[in-house]
């Protein structure tokens, strides 16, 4: 057996120097196959990491520390709030920001709206939050306040309620069975292009909202930002054990709508893939077809010399998966390298795709400048793929070569 192997193994490899040309031309379309593949996994995957970012920056947070069962309504103080904060600031790559939460009305001479009212500390939500880089008109909170406190609020918010720069607006809210209100000047206007946060956030100073709740110090949500989204089930893990009295976190399950589209959208992308697939398959299949057409008396001759057809078998498979394995690790190289430095340099996809208008994912625009990510491990296994779908597209061309008949074979011209 040992033996054969070694043969099939030797005859494979002459077979792909042999005949070059033809090798080539394999070679080649599984290169150029997968290398858009990589190139592919690594556009979605930066877009999936830019509209995760800019949602968890304008939201929760990669990973969030609450109370347990959080009532979006009637939302409970978080307990131990400072040690949540200790303890998630110490995380390496970590940034935090303490929030309080309360649904609100919004009311102005121009009408009224209903909204969340989020309550943040201004220093520490400048470093953490998109919303702050996301202002089309004022300034983000100070740090000091004033003596009418400030509030930021969406462009869609501003719009539906004729609030400019300077406005004042009313935030009230029932606190306990009771309406509690508070007056706010209007001092920046932000626009994400998500409509459900343009129009469904206000962003006020924890101390206002912790005035307007009645609870100096109340702590709802301790945010936890991460330098890499893909570190948050690990320091969900390390939070949930450090703080087992609270509820921890992940992005995606603070926001499931968001986790099942990134989920069905790669999966919808797996199934593009396995058309791709589909196409190199034929490709492989009729190249290994056709070398195998052209070989007939070739491979008559050994067959009439006492060559088994086992081995006649593993010839034309090995040679498929050294061509195979060859192109799909040099595809992935190159995609990979493609990808690696537009994850550096940065694209915008509008230019890219020759698009004008904006873009958008799962309701967040990611117009402009994504960076390209290379997951590791779903690269290896689309080239482990590419691999296999070589292999199985030369299986039966493989099996159509054992079935010569050497006589009729040697006739042949």
């Amino acid at each position: 057996m040992i033996r054969s192997l070694a043969l099939a193994h030797r005859l494979a490899l002459r077979n792909v120097r042999r005949y070059a040309r033809r090798s080539i031309i394999t070679a080649v379309t599984i290169w150029f196959g997968m290398v858009m593949v990589v190139f592919t996994i690594g556009i979605s995957e930066g877009a999936y990491r830019r509209v995760v970012d800019t949602a968890a920056r304008s939201g929760p947070g990669h990973v969030a520390v609450q109370t347990p069962d959080l009532d979006p309504f009637e939302p409970e103080p978080l307990a131990r709030a400072d040690e949540a904060m200790a303890i998630a600031a110490a995380i390496p790559g970590a940034e935090i920001a303490p929030r309080a939460r309360l649904p609100a009305l919004l009311s102005s001479a121009g009408g009224s709206v209903n909204l969340l009212a989020l309550g943040v500390e201004p220093a520490l939500e400048r470093k953490t939050s998109i919303l702050s880089e996301a202002l089309v008109e004022g300034e983000w909170l100070p740090d000091e306040q004033g003596r009418v406190p400030e509030i930021v609020i969406g462009r869609t918010t501003a719009r539906r309620l004729d609030l400019g720069l300077g406005d004042r607006a009313v935030v009230m809210a029932q606190v306990d069975g009771e309406l509690s209100s508070v007056l706010l000047r209007v001092g920046g206007i932000f626009a994400l292009g998500s409509d459900e946060v343009d129009s469904g956030i206000a962003v006020v100073p924890i101390h206002t909202l912790q005035l307007l709740l009645g609870q100096p110090d109340a702590v709802h949500q301790v945010a936890v930002i991460l330098d890499d989204l893909h570190r948050a089930r690990p320091v969900q893990r390390q939070l949930q054990a450090a703080l087992p009295d609270a509820e921890v976190q992940t992005w995606d399950q603070l926001l499931p709508e968001l986790g099942d589209y990134v989920t069905m959208d790669r999966n919808g992308g797996d199934v593009s893939f396995a058309f791709l697939f589909a196409i190199v398959a034929v490709a492989v299949l009729n190249a290994v077809l056709m070398s195998v057409l052209e070989r007939v008396k070739e491979f008559g001759l050994m067959l009439a010399v006492g060559t088994r057809p086992s081995t006649l078998f593993l010839v034309v498979v090995l040679e498929a998966l050294v061509l195979s394995m060859g192109s799909a690790a040099l595809g992935a190289v190159v995609g990979g390298a493609l990808v690696l430095w537009m994850g550096h340099t940065g694209v915008d996809l509008a230019t890219l795709f020759g698009m004008e208008q904006s873009m958008d994912v799962a309701g967040y625009d990611i117009s402009g400048t994504i960076y390209p990510y290379l997951p590791p491990l779903r690269t290896l296994y689309m080239s482990a793929m590419v691999v296999v779908v070589t292999v199985a597209g030369s299986l039966w061309p493989a099996w159509k070569a054992t079935r010569i008949e050497p006589v009729e074979a040697i006739r042949h011209d």
